[in-house]
């Protein structure tokens, strides 16, 4: 009898522990559901709002907007995003099948055509990176994002054999400068690696790394000395030098 009343109480105290053990294991569970609920930009199951920051969920969505124009476009409109889709033209590897226009009134020269994709980046970029990064080093906001444009018909470095470039089909924009709200000039070619303006452009270049699946510095090359390269390349790995 003793020996039974041992065994029957160690197994109450078990099933006690189990009963616990599921107990707190589904308030975790509801935490975290409730927590990415609030946090959107960690949830993928949530669809991408370019209002919200960056988060763990972020790149994985950008990605699925690559050669997705419908859903891209529904992620624009949903963010509040303004854009002008136009047709596609021409075929092949310089052929533009995506072609959306840039209607944000930040980057100069306006108007400017490149995908969906690119779109979506500038302005998850815009909002929650060059704006913070001017607010934190240099005391002020950006007004205008200078760019040197998106399509050129061409291999990567103009080398004959080499890839396609991701300008070929207006994937990709190059960023010269920046407008300062106090009307200085923050440039790419003349900044880098100098003070503030450099520490700002340090951080314009991180952030971007979470926006575009392709960022290229002077830190790169020489042959990026005075733009940073931002694209959305469908490559297997990201790149952010």
């Amino acid at each position: 009898m003793k020996v039974w009343s041992i065994s029957r109480a160690v197994g109450l105290f078990t099933g006690d522990s189990r009963a616990l053990l599921i107990i707190i294991s589904g308030a975790m569970l509801l935490a975290g559901w409730v927590w990415l609920q609030e946090n959107p930009q960690h949830n993928p199951l949530e669809p991408l709002d370019l209002n919200d920051p960056p988060g763990w969920a972020t790149a994985g969505k950008l990605s699925d907007l690559s050669g997705n124009r419908a859903l891209c476009r529904q992620v624009l409109t949903r963010s509040e995003v303004p854009f002008t889709a136009l047709p596609g033209v021409g075929d092949g590897p310089c052929g533009l099948p995506d072609r959306t226009q840039i209607n944000n009134p930040v980057i100069v020269p306006g108007n400017a055509i490149a995908t969906c994709p690119i779109n979506a980046g500038l302005a998850l970029w815009i909002n929650h990176g060059v704006q913070q990064a001017a607010e934190e080093h240099l005391d002020t906001k950006v007004t205008r994002i200078l760019h040197l444009g998106t399509v050129n018909c061409r291999r990567v470095n103009s080398r004959q054999n080499a890839p396609w470039s991701e300008h070929a089909t207006a994937n990709a924009i190059d960023i010269s400068g920046f407008v300062l709200e106090n009307g200085e000039y923050v440039s790419v070619l003349q900044h880098w690696g100098e003070g503030k303006k450099g520490d700002f452009l340090e951080a314009v270049r991180d952030s971007a790394c979470q926006s575009f699946r392709t960022v290229l510095s002077p830190e790169y090359n020489a042959q990026h000395a005075d733009h940073f390269h931002l694209d959305q390349g469908t490559r297997w790995a990201r790149v952010c030098r």
